[in-house]
């Protein structure tokens, strides 16, 4: 689970050329509502990105330890909450930043693009908290390892498994937070679009079979089918 985790933060993480609409405020020239949008979701995408990175070492540990190893097990459980009470710090600044935002604003705003700022501030709003309750539970497992108190630890570990769901989601959120800087009709735009409901999908698929929705999974799969379709 862990190293699929890795692998969805590193590919979300990856470098993307992102225009920023920053305009020095010496200029006369009318900034568009296309590239003022642009400019409102820069600190968006930062942010989530920031919070991407934060959670990362996280996913990272190794947990690959020979069977009976109790010293290298408590080794890795405290590693473990280490990295997750610095991740809690970084992320408090950063959703203080989402919390200060307002959705965009524009004279020749359209209603789609304050809709889609709402709705990206709310969806990235929720994968902080996501986050933070995750990085919680961690370092209550690692208090609970501490103690040899097994009945705690085997409370927190489905809450730990529902947590990896919501940060596979998270990968999704941040994919299309970065869509809306590329042009519609673009093979970028499209592409974007099917990687988040890759993610998406990924999520559905690690769903406990009592809550396992397979009409969500095959939403996902239409919605990358159709995406990628248009791409090429």
């Amino acid at each position: 689970m862990f190293r699929i985790l890795a692998l969805a933060f590193a590919l979300a993480l990856a470098p993307a050329s992102i225009a920023r609409a920053d305009v020095p405020a010496s200029s006369q020239r009318v900034v568009s509502a296309e590239e003022a949008f642009g400019g409102w979701l820069a600190p968006v995408i930062g942010a989530l990105e920031r919070a991407g990175q934060a959670v990362y070492p996280f996913l990272q540990i190794d947990f690959n330890f020979a069977e009976g190893d109790t010293r290298a097990a408590e080794a890795a459980v405290r590693q473990m909450a280490s990295q997750a009470g610095i991740a809690r710090q970084s992320l408090a600044s950063v959703r203080a930043e989402l919390e200060a935002m307002g959705p965009f604003s524009h004279p020749q705003a359209s209603p789609e693009q304050v809709e889609l700022s709402r709705i990206l501030l709310r969806d990235s709003r929720q994968t902080l908290d996501n986050m933070d309750r995750m990085l919680v539970d961690i370092l209550a497992f690692g208090e609970a390892f501490a103690r040899h108190d097994f009945q705690v630890m085997n409370q927190i570990l489905p809450r730990l498994e529902n947590s990896a769901r919501a940060l596979i989601r998270s990968q999704a959120t941040m994919i299309r937070a970065r869509q809306p800087l590329a042009a519609p009709n673009s093979s970028q735009y499209h592409a974007l679009g099917g990687m988040a409901s890759m993610y998406d999908g990924m999520a559905t698929l690690l769903e406990s079979d009592a809550t396992f929705d397979p009409a969500a999974l095959e939403a996902a799969a239409v919605s990358m089918t159709r995406s990628l379709a248009s791409e090429r």
